[in-house]
C-alpha cells in the first residue's frame, strides 16, 4: 500500500516537474508579436476612472423604468455605468422603495459614489420609475 501511494506521489512529480509554461498568445495567425499571458488572465476588480471626466466640471440626468428584474434597458446599461463609476456623487430620485433598489443595484456593481435618495410617490405616474442625477466633484465645488 506504501510502495502505491510512493509510486503515485512520484508520478504526480514528474508530470507536474516536466510541465512547461503556456506558449503565449499571438495577435493574429502568422504574426511574429506576442503579448504576456499575464495580460490577458489578469482580473481587474475596478472600473477605471475616465481622466476627460475626472477634470471636467458636469452633470448628467437619466431615466431608468424596472422592467421585471431588470433595471436598465440593454442600450441604458454601458451609459449608466459609465456615468456612475466616474461621478462623486449620484441623487435618485423616485419611489423610495425602487429608489433604494437603484441604491443597492448601484452599490453591487462597485459604484464608489455617495449615493442620495430624494424619495417622491412615483414619476411619470409609475412608482417603477426612477430619475437618476450624476454630478462630477468639479460640479459640486460650484
Amino acid at each position: 500500500m506504501k510502495k502505491q501511494i510512493l509510486i503515485v506521489a512520484v508520478t504526480g512529480l514528474i508530470f507536474s516537474a516536466c510541465s512547461k509554461a503556456p506558449d503565449p498568445i499571438q495577435l493574429d495567425s502568422g504574426s511574429a508579436t506576442t503579448i504576456n499571458n499575464a495580460l490577458i488572465t489578469r482580473k481587474i476588480n475596478e472600473v477605471e476612472k475616465d481622466p476627460f471626466l475626472r477634470n471636467a466640471k458636469w452633470s448628467y440626468n437619466m431615466n431608468f423604468i424596472k422592467i421585471d428584474n431588470e433595471y436598465m434597458r440593454n442600450d441604458e446599461i454601458v451609459k449608466g455605468f459609465y456615468l456612475a463609476h466616474n461621478s462623486d456623487k449620484i441623487i435618485i430620485i423616485g419611489n423610495e422603495k425602487i429608489a433604494r433598489e437603484y441604491k443597492s443595484y448601484f452599490l453591487e456593481n462597485q459604484v464608489k459614489a455617495e449615493i442620495k435618495i430624494h424619495p417622491v410617490d412615483m414619476i411619470e405616474m409609475s412608482k417603477n420609475r426612477v430619475n437618476v442625477l450624476f454630478f462630477s466633484k468639479n460640479q459640486l465645488k460650484g
